[in-house]
């Protein structure tokens, strides 16, 4: 057993801490965007009822994923996650370019949309490092 940087002993140490670092990075990030998708209710409510309810729907699960990749770290949660960020990102893409039903295009400038797709698109990167099977040459040493 040695101690080297490519040393079993190192790379366990350095994917825990990456490990628990993503963990944290995505409970704080799925927390924030319910609360940004909490606080647009009324207006989606107001815009389209569907659109409110989306937007609940939205605000549930990201807890749900928030609560489950806190307790277990497990694909599920991270699942989860990955299904509400990416298809809040997706929504907010297309309310833009093409419009929703009963909706025109929606203007792209909204500093909590914006902000959204920034932290959901993170929560997509985040999920498929645990979704998608990755190696590197370093790791199977």
């Amino acid at each position: 057993m040695t101690f080297g940087s490519h040393s079993p002993v190192m790379l366990s140490h350095q994917r825990s801490l990456w490990n628990i670092a993503r963990q944290i990075t995505g409970v704080l990030l799925l927390i924030a965007i319910a609360v940004i998708h909490l606080a647009i209710v009324p207006v989606g409510l107001h815009l389209a009822t569907y659109l409110g309810v989306l937007f609940v729907i939205d605000c549930v699960g990201a807890v749900v994923a928030a609560g489950w990749i806190a307790w277990s770290d497990d694909r599920v949660g991270w699942t989860i996650g990955d299904v509400i960020a990416g298809g809040s990102l997706l929504g907010y893409v297309f309310s833009r370019t093409f419009g929703l039903p009963a909706l025109h295009r929606l203007p792209w400038q909204s500093p909590n949309g914006l902000l959204s797709l920034v932290l959901e698109a993170i929560v997509v990167v985040l999920a498929l490092t645990v979704l998608v099977p990755f190696s590197s040459p370093a790791l199977r040493r």
